[in-house]
């Protein structure tokens, strides 16, 4: 299993990321800070906890990113974890570095929204 994601923009050239296994629904424009209900702020996040190899490589700008998330899925198909999905953080916060990636909702190009790849 294959997450793909496109980066379509990075600050002061990206930067490695951590990437977690979230581990409990939310819903951010119902429990979010309150600070703005039409944008995900950082704080607004749900609990994780770290999965596989960290660090993670940084994305190229302009190209598909590619994360290997098989054990996460087979632990997810056998009913060892609830899937509430991943998410991706920055390994050094005060470097003012980051990747950007289309979301499931862009509605440009539809072929550049993230899409997991499942093979037998």
């Amino acid at each position: 299993a294959v997450l793909y994601l496109y980066c379509f923009n990075q600050s002061g050239g990206g930067t490695m990321m951590n990437l977690d296994r979230v581990t409990s629904a939310w819903n951010w424009r119902i429990s979010g800070t309150g600070c703005d209900r039409l944008r995900l702020w950082w704080a607004d996040r749900p609990s994780a906890t770290p999965w596989g190899a960290n660090p993670i490589p940084n994305a190229t700008m302009g190209q598909w990113y590619a994360v290997d998330i098989t054990a996460l899925y087979n632990a997810w198909q056998s009913g060892t974890y609830p899937n509430f999905g991943v998410q991706f953080r920055p390994v050094n916060y005060s470097a003012n570095n980051f990747n950007e990636f289309y979301s499931a909702d862009y509605a440009g190009d539809l072929s550049l929204r993230p899409k997991l790849v499942i093979t037998k």
